[in-house]
């Protein structure tokens, strides 16, 4: 016989799976955009004020 509550387990596991993957891909855009060693083409160190959260 087969479990009543499967589905409803099998249902919550979907939604956590999608939340994760929501949260990480947020988590990923995030440091991303705020992280300022990409940009090469400026020193950071001389723009102080936009990137003193990082130093």
């Amino acid at each position: 016989m087969k479990s009543p509550y499967a589905p409803i387990v099998g249902m919550q596991v979907a939604i956590a799976e999608q939340w994760l993957e929501m949260a990480m891909s947020m988590f990923k855009w995030y440091s991303g955009a705020l992280d300022p060693r990409p940009d090469l083409a400026k020193p950071a160190r001389g723009h102080r004020a936009a990137y003193a959260w990082w130093w």
